[in-house]
């Protein structure tokens, strides 16, 4: 996603880029951007917020240069429109409610300053206005206020537990390292363990790798993607608690251990911790989900077409889709 700066920070704060299209021509305009399970979104809405953005002056030269952006901009607005109002009503389902105060407390922490004009050039630094700041802050905050009202319903399984610990401890093996710059400095290393010195303080005492000194040795999760192969090769093909080596890099010589993980009773408060909050993640994606799969959503062609599976308006020419809505 990365093409010109302007419109890219628009674009990438709901986290979509659409593509190009014709440009859009109503001969009529609509009093009606989109409508949301009954509720009118007025294109006086739209047009608020995009007059907002146009002053920016490198976001409206971008729109006087490129053919179709400026449908692609309303298309946004109209997407985060939609959005904030799928997520006020199911918000509403649920008892919640987000204030102005939190609103505005949210955006003043992003641009660092309450002062209005501070604001806005604040904002203009990052390719955006107060007005979008505040739509997009409302929007994280009904779903943030959702997922602290669904979080945390219901004990937790023990196959959900499981499942956690798997994932942390099991799933990806672990390893600590000691670097040597020979073969036979890694021989002489293999030596003292075998004869019962404690890897990690041979690793802070031995070992050329900047970062033993500090963590002596531990290099967490190995991935054959963040490895050399043969490293990666060496600690997957290794036992739990295993010591191999010398195993030869760009790096220099490896003496490698394979770290048994922990039994689960021994972190059980960091598994949990972690399986609530997944839970607690799925729970928020499943609530947005049915909002935007069960919405009934209606978008004046004008602007383009509703693709709940991706909670975003498609711009498309108003000659397709015929509308009610525009009158």
């Amino acid at each position: 996603m990365h093409i010109r700066r302007a419109p890219l920070a628009l674009l990438v704060a709901l986290g979509l880029l659409l593509g190009a299209c014709a440009p859009v021509t109503a001969t009529q305009p609509p009093t009606v951007a989109a409508d949301v399970n009954g509720e009118a979104i007025p294109v006086s809405a739209v047009t608020e917020q995009y007059e907002a953005l146009v002053d920016l002056p490198e976001l409206a030269q971008e729109i006087e240069a490129q053919e179709g952006l400026r449908e692609q901009v309303e298309a946004v607005l109209v997407s985060l429109l939609i959005q904030r109002e799928l997520f006020h009503q199911g918000a509403e389902e649920l008892g919640v409610e987000v204030d102005e105060d939190d609103v505005e407390q949210r955006i003043v922490a992003q641009a660092g300053t309450d002062d209005p004009d501070g604001l806005r050039e604040a904002f203009a630094m990052q390719g955006i206005t107060p007005e979008f700041a505040r739509l997009q802050a409302e929007i994280q905050l009904y779903q943030e206020r959702a997922g602290e009202e669904l979080a945390g319903q219901g004990e937790l399984t023990d196959a959900e537990l499981e499942t956690a610990y798997e994932q942390l401890y099991t799933a990806t093996p672990s390893a600590r390292h000691i670097l040597l710059d020979t073969e036979e400095e890694a021989e002489e290393v293999l030596e003292r363990l075998a004869a019962g010195e404690d890897f990690g303080e041979l690793a802070v005492e031995v070992s050329t790798d900047p970062s033993a000194e500090q963590n002596e040795g531990e290099l967490g999760p190995i991935t054959a993607e963040q490895f050399d192969p043969e490293f990666a090769e060496a600690v997957f093909e290794a036992e739990d608690g295993e010591i191999v080596g010398p195993v030869e890099t760009q790096f220099g010589y490896h003496v490698i251990e394979r770290l048994a993980p922990p039994a689960l009773a021994e972190v059980e408060d960091e598994v949990r911790a972690a399986a609530e909050a997944d839970r607690d993640d799925l729970a928020i994606e499943t609530w947005v989900s049915g909002l935007l799969d069960d919405g009934e959503v209606e978008v004046n062609p004008r602007f383009g077409t509703w693709r709940a599976e991706v909670g975003q308006v498609e711009p498309t020419s108003p000659l397709d889709r015929p509308s009610p809505l525009e009158r």
